[in-house]
């Protein structure tokens, strides 16, 4: 939300409901969470505070100032407490995120193009090693101990311990699809990740690194009419025994939850109640496990913070421009004049689009604005003169100016994509990928397609291929969202940015079966019929016989990030397509392919 004047909105907990910032409006009074102590707590062993470089984030507090990894420029960027850079490091494109370790003065930071972390000192942003990784790292965060960094990478899906004395690999454990944050606990016992499905990846760190998986939400097996889905958006230890979890809850066939009747199918997002809610999942652990879940309107809390000395969490909603303050939160408070709602201003001219939250020892909070590239610098509640500062960017965009345009419109609330403000392009397509969910739109159920690589030149779009340009395909999914329309200018802005998203990551694959693969796409498996060229799409319509009338070929680019597939979502996996799973049938008969052709099918697939 973009408050007047540039002002970015801190909301806090009232009475029973959390209060939203004005837009979009909670519907119905959600119960006060309270984290407390765990009863059954050993008296001998003492609560432990979670330093910073437990979590991996987008930006640490220094002695001095701050340290930011920006995913828009590739800078890694030293600051001064005002914001002012004293030194830049170029990463490489599209960083992941940064783990800060005070005691060696190294940050260590995900080189998310490159596979490798970035050792850094940082008195002088000289790199001191680097490591290999598997494809695509993200989230890098430190034990307490400080001897081991936990790395997890997207297109490998997977969780990577390395030794920070000599960076040599000392474990790694498989993860869920699209694992992005981590925490570590303060006594150094488990990691949480989060991940593109509906759960957390809990990894035992001790011998057996085993790997669970957490519902976001135990009491929420079907929520409305279907499964709730969820995707991970922060993660943050409060001590050993309790953990905070953002995420969004999408429930592809919502109801009106005050009157129980169905949501018009042809206007998904533009009903009385939204299709994706924010919330917050509260974790108790040994000796005693518990969850409790509270709805937020901080749209899409990509980051937080908690601020023990004062009993505080913040909360940073990327997309909705607000900052979220929940105090109390471990122990119970009666203070009212800690209801009061308090508005700074974090720029009076463009907006900040908060991505990370960083606290020094004397409790000043710094936000990352990745929209603008400024460091806003917040004094603590309790100081005597609470001005906050705002930088000039610390780095240069490295998109154009309408690119960059259409990359904040992508991921930001407004009137013109969603009435109630309630839904960016970002909160189905978060990278330009896919949820990975299927949605009821009209009669038709239809599986969220990745964007990121495959814009230009895949003509006609949607699934049934209905519209011939982009431009007017981004008009009717507006209209479907409710939404009042955007203008030319934000039209082609929208329209640039969509075109120059990198396409998807690809896992580390077996070459030889690879090579295999395209032998059988090209040949008895009938595939380079229709999904030719370099976009691997002939472009046309089809009918199949399935709950489309005509489908349209789409194209196969990251189609190992995409799951599940058809249309309609209906097979899982790759495995499931090429093993003729799903509800569509007759583009090509598998059946006559060994199951061996069909393996290497698959892995050819996970390539493209």
């Amino acid at each position: 939300m973009r408050t007047p004047a540039g002002l970015v909105k801190w909301c806090v907990l009232g009475g029973s409901a959390l209060l939203g910032c004005a837009s979009p409006p909670v519907t119905a009074p959600v119960a006060r969470p309270h984290v407390a102590t765990p009863a059954t707590q050993p008296v001998a062993e003492p609560l432990l505070p979670t330093p910073g470089y437990l979590t991996s984030a987008r930006i640490a507090a220094t002695d001095h100032g701050a340290l930011v990894i920006d995913a828009d420029s590739g800078m890694l960027v030293n600051t001064d407490r005002d914001g002012t850079p004293l030194a830049r490091l170029a990463i490489g494109a599209n960083p992941g995120l940064l783990a800060y370790d005070p005691s060696r003065s190294l940050v260590f930071v995900a080189d998310r193009s490159g596979d490798r972390i970035v050792v850094v000192e940082v008195t002088d942003l000289q790199i001191r090693q680097t490591w290999k990784t598997p494809a695509e790292p993200f989230g890098v965060a430190l034990t307490p101990d400080g001897k081991t960094a936990l790395v997890t990478t997207i297109a490998d899906r997977t969780l990577v311990a390395y030794d920070t004395t000599s960076g040599a690999e000392t474990w790694r454990a498989p993860l869920s699809v699209e694992p992005r944050t981590i925490a570590v606990a303060p006594d150094g016992k488990r990691a949480l990740i989060t991940t593109g499905i509906g759960g957390l990846d809990e990894v035992g760190l001790d011998a057996s690194h085993k790997v669970t998986s957490l519902p976001y939400d135990l009491a929420c097996d079907r929520c409305a009419n279907g499964p709730a889905f969820a995707r991970g958006n922060a993660i943050i230890f409060l001590d050993q025994y309790r953990a905070i979890a953002s995420f969004q809850r999408a429930v592809p066939e919502a109801l009106d939850l005050l009157s129980s009747s169905r949501i018009s199918t042809s206007t998904y997002g533009g009903g009385s109640m939204p299709p994706v809610t924010q919330h917050l999942s509260f974790f108790s652990f040994a000796p005693t496990a518990g969850q409790t879940v509270a709805q937020i309107v901080a749209n899409q809390p990509r980051s937080m913070l908690w601020d023990r000395s004062r009993d505080t969490l913040y909360v940073a909603g990327m997309s909705s421009d607000t900052l979220l303050r929940l105090r109390g939160l471990t122990r119970a408070t009666t203070d009212e004049a800690e209801n009061g709602a308090t508005e700074f201003a974090l720029g009076a001219s463009q907006t900040c689009g908060p991505d990370g939250l960083a606290q020094a020892v004397d409790g000043t909070m710094f936000v990352w604005c990745s929209f603008s590239r400024t460091i806003v610098r917040v004094p603590p509640p309790d100081a005597p003169e609470p001005v906050v500062h705002e930088s000039s960017p610390v780095a240069d965009s490295s998109l154009p100016p309408d690119h960059h345009a259409g990359f904040v419109l992508f991921h930001s609330v407004q009137h013109g994509i969603n009435r109630d403000r309630a839904l960016a392009c970002a909160t189905c397509h978060i990278d330009g990928r896919s949820d990975g969910q299927s949605w009821k739109i009209r009669t038709q159920t239809l599986q969220t397609p990745v964007l990121a690589g495959r814009i230009a030149g895949t003509q006609p779009y949607k699934w049934d291929g209905s519209d011939k340009t982009i431009q007017a395909s981004l008009v009717s999914t507006i209209k479907r969202l409710g939404g009042s329309g955007l203008s030319p200018d934000q039209t082609a802005s929208l329209v640039a940015y969509l075109g120059v998203l990198p396409r998807p990551r690809l896992p580390t694959l077996d070459a030889g079966a690879v090579t295999r693969g395209k032998a059988v796409f090209d040949g008895d498996g009938g595939c380079k019929e229709c999904h030719s060229g370099p976009r691997f799409t002939d472009r046309k319509r089809h009918h199949f016989g399935g709950t489309l009338d005509q489908a349209d070929t789409p194209s196969l680019i990251g189609l190992s990030a995409s799951p599940p597939y058809y249309h309609d979502g209906s097979a899982a996996t790759l495995d499931a397509l090429v093993g003729g799973g799903g509800n569509v049938h007759g583009m090509a008969d598998m059946s006559t392919l060994s199951a061996a052709q069909r393996a290497d099918l698959a892995v050819f697939l996970s390539s493209l």
